[in-house]
């Protein structure tokens, strides 16, 4: 190509023809800068292709890490729904002896929690590559982070505070309670049975699964509903996005 444009020049210049020549100049000049432009859009073109998968590849881990959480929020939800009936029953004195020593889950409502640990590699990688989320000017990962600032803290806050209930209820029992093995199933021959159901019945056990049950059923599953609810959208609006 560039002989072939070298052979009209010489042409050109050997018939004196200097017009023709100087518009052929100006003629291959702007055919050369419209080359060039072209280059420069293909070579934008796949910059932003690059980065947009770029970000299409992190939204997708963050979705993954949301319907992950979910997942096991559900499992956290229908669990604590199988044994709200005996929280109820406990904390309004409906129970009965009988009705604990029956009872295989009576004594495990407070014996420990279902926690969860929530996914935080999409958030990961959303804030290593900030900057590319920056120069597309893009409003979903302000809320995606919004979202996890606002429910780590609060389901963290829930997770710390059941924790120190559990954790004065187990030094308690341990130090106190001849029935402390018996409660935690760690005697084959549960000798002092008898002795932790009356306790359950007669002391400040009601209190105690009062304290659990407004942490963990009034405050920490309200969190993990609303996450799940939240969670979604964000699903919905990175679906939106990565097609």
């Amino acid at each position: 190509m560039i002989k072939f444009f070298r052979k009209i020049r010489q042409k050109l210049l050997s018939e004196g023809n200097t017009g023709k020549y100087l518009k052929y100049a100006i003629g291959e000049i702007v055919l050369v800068m419209v080359g060039i432009l072209l280059a420069l859009k293909v070579n934008n073109w796949n910059e932003n292709r690059k980065l947009q998968n770029t970000i299409n590849n992190i939204y997708s881990v963050i979705k993954n890490d949301l319907q992950s959480d979910i997942n096991g929020i559900d499992e956290i939800v229908n669990y604590m729904e199988t044994v709200d009936t005996i929280f109820e029953n406990v904390i309004n004195k409906t129970m009965t002896f009988e009705n604990y020593k029956n009872c295989e889950n009576c004594s495990r409502i407070i014996r420990g929690y279902p926690d969860i640990v929530l996914k935080k590699r999409g958030l990961k990688l959303l804030q290593e590559n900030s900057s590319l989320f920056d120069i597309q000017k893009d409003s979903l990962n302000i809320s995606i982070n919004s979202f996890y600032s606002y429910y780590n803290a609060e389901i963290e806050v829930s997770l710390n505070e059941m924790s120190k209930d559990f954790n004065n209820n187990y030094v308690f029992w341990k130090n106190n309670m001849p029935w402390f093995n018996t409660f935690y199933g760690l005697d084959s021959n549960p000798t002092y049975k008898d002795d932790m159901i009356n306790y359950m019945l007669t002391s400040d056990y009601r209190n105690r699964v009062g304290s659990f049950y407004i942490l963990h059923y009034n405050i920490y599953l309200e969190h993990i509903k609303e996450y799940t609810k939240d969670a979604l959208k964000l699903i919905k609006s990175i679906d939106n996005i990565v097609k």
